[in-house]
């Protein structure tokens, strides 16, 4: 070839490395720009602790990873982290202006198991001096890390280990091997020369010196003619060194008992046995028995007892005696226990034991109490005997509330005239003028009886009302029900009786809940706590005093036709009760809120001239009931007198009642007057 065609060759080479140079530098500048780009717009990754060895997965989102960097590809990513000895790491990041990827790495735990070769007592394994078991196998979970382990036994020697544990461990099953403690026993008796014996093997005679493994061991003491002693005994490291002294007790037979009467008190030696069915006691040896009971002479002996003997412990005791003189007054007769001992004063003799006396007298409070004769001596029981109407009338209180909340006030009734004069304004042609005599005291309720009160007895309605209203639309045979119902909860005789459900009379001298009288509900409207009779129940004059009752006021004006006008009592139908002044009696609702059924049947009879009538009932027959006052319907001044009196058969919506009850029962009728 031509020099010239080599220097054309050489100048082609030239050209094609100038070429190659460019490109190559056109390349790598592309290529440094893409890595600047990268590093500029890519998020370090930064894991903690520092792990060199780790693998990336894109959960959700697209990236680009490089050099421990990422760069985002979405808005948002998730990753998921994974390395050896960790747990994987799984977190969402976004594209904002963070420049780092935080990733932390939580080490794996490590399940690690030690055992042990103890036989007994109770394994404490402490973890860096914090209890965490009692279990013989010991199962560890932990972090990596540096530990000091500890296993105490009280039978055995502490035992310590320190170890670190690492992601990867060859070794995970540990065995503690632990050195039994080591002590003795040291026994000595009184007497001498008796055998020990531990766990059942004799280790010789006392005194005994004799090593020991630390464990529990029954321990056994034996000696010809002395009473075996046996004990547990515990050798551990607050305790390895057990020493004692024990005192033999001579050996015991059994001993029997004859005794009369039983189930008395036996003392020996000075000391209260509490059983002395199965007593053992020592041999050649003397002791003191004392046998006491009430009401028997104590006796004292002396006892020793002998092997191969039979021995029994014998006591008869005499009956003791002591005298009473029992005094009473008026003369009663006399029960003790139960049994007749003729009538009072009288002397009698008795066994010294409590028993039960008690003086009886017809009409008066039996006595009743507990005497203990004393030996030998003269007891005397003196007594006055109380009338059993004093007592009731003593007892008795003013005032109390009974067992479903009624509250009831005692009143003591006497003389007063009943019914109206002709020339009275509103005087009816049957208010007839009567003398009455009201001779029992009797409790009548401060209120008329309230639904709620009501619904006890009937159960609830499904009406929705006012519980503390009175209870109305209710027949007269609905009240006198509810008087017996209460009266059988409260055990007092009842006052009305049934045949098959029907009425066929009434006890009125029972002490039961019952409705007053006509004759009493006057009464208490006219004449209780006041000087002399008055027309209304607050007071003799009109006009009406404010809150005086609830009645038709001027409330029901547009309702109703009739009403009493320039009164106001604020309630157009039923007020509860007690909303009202209470009236000169202490009661409430005598005038107004619902009239009430009183006991009498109603009648329109004459009465004799002159007659005074000792506690009226009314007729024993008839078709309707007295009603007593007024109500929230009333209109007129005519029925807002006391002495105003109507007929009703049938319940209405303005009917109502309250209770009363004697103080007393038939048994006292003619004790007051």
């Amino acid at each position: 070839m031509s020099e010239f065609s080599n220097k054309i060759l050489d100048a082609k080479k030239t050209q094609q490395k100038f070429i190659f140079k460019i490109i190559l530098a056109i390349f790598l500048s592309f290529l440094i720009s893409i890595i600047s780009l990268f590093y500029i717009y890519s998020k370090k990754i930064v894991t903690k602790p520092k792990v060199n060895d780790f693998n990336l997965e894109f959960k959700n989102g697209k990236g680009l990873v490089f050099f421990k960097r990422i760069l985002f590809l979405s808005d948002k990513i998730t990753l998921k982290a994974s390395s050896e000895g960790y747990e994987d790491f799984e977190n969402s990041y976004s594209n904002d202006s963070i420049n780092e990827i935080f990733i932390n790495f939580i080490k794996k735990d490590i399940n690690l198991s030690f055992t042990t070769n103890t036989e007994i007592g109770t394994n404490k394994w402490f973890l860096d001096d914090k209890f965490i078991s009692s279990e013989k196998i010991l199962n560890l979970k932990i972090k990596p890390g540096r530990y000091t382990l500890r296993l105490e036994n009280e039978f055995y020697k502490t035992k310590f280990l320190d170890f670190s544990s690492a992601n990867k461990m060859d070794k995970k099953d540990y065995k503690f091997n632990l050195e039994r403690l080591k002590g003795y026993i040291y026994i000595t008796t009184e007497p001498t020369n008796a055998d020990v014996i531990i766990n059942s093997k004799k280790v010789g005679k006392s005194p005994k010196n004799h090593d020991l493994l630390a464990g529990n061991y029954d321990l056994r003491i034996v000696k010809k003619g002395y009473q075996e002693i046996s004990e547990k005994i515990k050798l551990n490291v607050s305790n390895l060194n057990y020493k004692k002294k024990y005192i033999l007790v001579p050996a015991a037979v059994k001993v029997n008992f004859n005794l009369q009467p039983e189930k008395g008190m036996m003392f020996i030696n000075g000391k209260l046995l509490n059983n002395y069915n199965s007593l053992n006691l020592s041999t050649k040896k003397s002791y003191n028995f004392v046998y006491k009971k009430d009401g028997y002479l104590t006796k004292e002996k002396e006892f020793i007892f002998y092997e191969n003997k039979i021995n029994t412990v014998e006591f008869l005791l005499e009956k003791e005696y002591g005298e009473v003189n029992i005094i009473s007054s008026p003369v009663g007769k006399i029960k003790i226990d139960g049994k007749d001992f003729g009538k009072t004063p009288k002397k009698i003799k008795l066994q010294t034991i409590k028993q039960k006396l008690e003086i009886i007298k017809e009409g008066f409070l039996s006595y009743e109490t507990v005497i203990k004769p004393k030996s030998n001596e003269l007891s005397k029981v003196e007594v006055k005997l109380e009338k059993e109407f004093d007592n009731i009338k003593r007892l008795s209180p003013e005032n109390y509330i009974n067992s479903i909340g009624i509250k009831m006030k005692l009143f003591s009734p006497g003389r007063f005239t009943m019914g109206a004069p002709r020339h009275e304004k509103g005087q009816r042609a049957n208010e007839f003028l009567k003398e009455i005599i009201l001779r029992k005291k009797f409790y009548s309720s401060l209120t008329e009886v309230t639904i709620e009160q009501f619904t006890e007895f009937k159960g609830k309605s499904n009406t929705i009302r006012n519980e503390n209203l009175p209870i109305s639309n209710v027949s007269w045979i609905d009240a006198i029900s509810f008087c017996n119902w209460l009266s059988e909860k409260e055990g007092l005789d009842s006052v009305y009786m049934f045949n098959n459900e029907k009425y066929v009379g009434a006890n009125l001298q029972n002490n039961g809940y019952r409705l007053p009288t006509e004759a009493e509900w006057e009464w208490l409207a006219r004449k209780a706590e006041r000087n002399s009779i008055t027309k209304f129940s607050w007071g003799k004059t009109l006009p009406i005093p404010k809150m005086a009752g609830n009645l038709a006021d001027e409330s029901v004006i547009g309702f109703k036709e009739l009403y009493i006008p320039n009164y106001k009592d604020n309630h157009r139908g039923l007020a509860p009760v007690g909303s009202f002044k209470r009236d000169i009696s202490g009661l409430y609702d005598l005038t107004g809120n619902v009239k009430e059924w009183v006991h009498d049947y109603y009648l329109v009879s004459v009465p004799k001239s002159n007659m005074i009538y000792y506690d009226p009932s009314g007729p024993k027959k008839g078709v309707g009931h007295v009603v007593k006052g007024s109500s929230y319907l009333s209109a007129t001044l005519q029925e807002v007198r006391a002495s105003y009196r109507d007929s009703e058969v049938n319940k209405k919506d303005d009917i109502g009642f309250r209770i009363v009850r004697y103080l007393y029962g038939k048994e006292f009728k003619n004790n007051e007057k």
